[in-house]
């Protein structure tokens, strides 16, 4: 795709179509993704507002506030009298990126890194280049003291900014407040920090759960166990809330908060396999037909495990987690099955366009919290293989 300068004689036209996307956000990003591309040079006049209003079809007001915009991202810079020109190629802006892992070193069977993370990074990155902007990735594996280690130790790069998805702990809280203290801009992704003012973009856990359990009831079950680890973050404490406030009269709910003495760092195996051992105490005498929703797809993978051995009916149970249902796990159930799915690409990305504003001088502080959605499936085909080897790791 390209921008008529006014010099051919052809008479070209880009076609700006409504897809969701403002029609001066898809002008302003096809002429970044030219600039960057190095199809229009630094130093290079732009086609004026009115070639471009006739070449895109669109009005005045969409063309002026497309090139406004990259005027204020410093890639154009108007001269009064001659027109807009391309702006020379600044120093590349290194962001920050802070998590937890991608893969577990301690144990394949927690999923976070790649359920959740890897997607979070991915959108991360994706949209930093368009901004022109390159991503430092640091892994704490689940350690706050390498994560508050990681976080300071960015200092040493010349980063612009900091995206952090934290496991939390004084230590961190410290890091980061010792990074804006240095005018370093932060944005938490995942989950945000009660009592520290810094911009955020996280999932609606509350309303997450709640229609999760809401759904779970209208299908019937009012027998309910929510398993959850120690709601010791906002993420889990939120939809713990979400949980509690979706209970309607009539309906039992059982809590099984699934917690260890502390271990730096974290010990996933240890809290999966405790969770299989207290999941199945709870439901030994338990009577089908019930639910079990979980607060993350480990715990549910560990659940059912549990609800396995015991030889539940099937048919009789409802399955249901935060993010995706294994299925390589559940490929033999006639469970009903219900995930909570989160925006993780419209969390990453919307986590650099804040961090992007904080960097080019826009202050308002921005806490953004995303609706996810609930979703119910079909119970997958046969294979119980799998099962029973799982099984068998958790006992």
């Amino acid at each position: 795709m390209q921008i008529n300068n006014g010099r051919s004689k052809e008479k070209q036209k880009t076609e700006i179509v409504s897809d969701g996307v403002l029609k001066h956000e898809q002008i302003r990003d096809l002429i970044r993704e030219m600039i960057i591309g190095g199809e229009l040079a630094p130093g290079s006049r732009v086609p004026s507002q009115n070639q471009m209003k006739r070449q895109f079809g669109v009005s005045h007001n969409t063309v002026r506030e497309a090139i406004g915009s990259l005027v204020h991202e410093g890639l154009l810079y108007r001269i009064q009298g001659k027109g807009t020109y391309v702006a020379e190629r600044r120093k590349r802006t290194v962001i920050g990126v802070a998590v937890p892992h991608l893969f577990s070193q301690t144990d394949p069977r927690n999923t976070l890194g790649y359920e959740v993370i890897a997607p979070l990074v991915t959108s991360i990155e994706d949209e930093a280049r368009k901004h022109d902007a390159t991503i430092m990735l640091r892994l704490c594996q689940n350690n706050p003291a390498l994560e508050s280690q990681n976080l300071l130790g960015l200092l040493e790069h010349n980063i612009s900014g900091v995206i952090a998805f934290i496991i939390g702990g004084k230590e961190t809280t410290d890091s980061l407040e010792k990074l804006t203290a240095k005018g370093i801009p932060v944005v938490l992704i995942d989950r945000y920090i009660e009592g520290l003012d810094l911009d955020y973009v996280v999932t609606n856990n509350y309303i997450g759960a709640r229609k999760a359990v809401e759904t779970i009831q209208e299908a019937g079950f009012d027998n309910i166990l929510y398993v959850t680890l120690k709601p010791d973050n906002t993420t889990l404490r939120d939809r713990l809330a979400g949980v509690e406030s979706a209970i309607s009269k009539g309906t039992k709910i059982q809590k099984i908060i699934v917690e260890m003495e502390p271990l730096r760092p974290m010990n996933i195996a240890r809290l999966l396999t405790l969770a299989y051992s207290k999941v199945k105490e709870a439901i030994s005498s338990a009577k089908s037909p019930f639910a079990i929703f979980s607060a993350n797809s480990d715990l549910l993978t560990a659940s059912w495990c549990a609800v396995r051995e015991l030889g539940f009916n099937e048919k009789d149970l409802l399955l249901g987690c935060f993010d995706d249902i294994p299925r390589e796990v559940f490929n033999d159930t006639s469970a009903k099955l219900l995930r909570v799915i989160q925006p993780l690409d419209e969390i990453g990305r919307t986590g650099v366009q804040i961090l992007m504003d904080k960097m080019h001088g826009k202050n308002t502080q921005k806490q953004t919290v995303l609706d996810p959605f609930v979703e119910t499936l079909d119970p997958p085909s046969p294979n119980s293989v799998l099962i029973e080897n799982l099984g068998a790791a958790y006992r």
